[in-house]
């Protein structure tokens, strides 16, 4: 079984509205295989790579994990 993970981002209004018009364009796929679809889509077209994303998201739990080790 998958391990699900949640990532929570911040974005501009103008690609929550494109994010939106793209689900909605292809609502006749499945619920999770749009929103897969749409967030591939979105890392894709970002100038920032998704290595970037995880890379800040190991760093926060690094140092959580430092100060819970204090």
């Amino acid at each position: 079984m998958k391990t699900p993970i949640a990532l929570e981002v911040e974005i501009p209004e103008e690609t929550y509205v494109l994010l939106t018009n793209f689900i909605e364009n292809h609502a006749p796929l499945g619920f999770n295989e749009v929103i897969s679809l749409a967030v591939s889509n979105f890392l894709t077209n970002q100038k920032s790579p998704l290595n970037s994303y995880l890379s800040g998201l190991y760093d926060c739990t690094n140092n959580s994990q430092k100060m819970l080790d204090q």
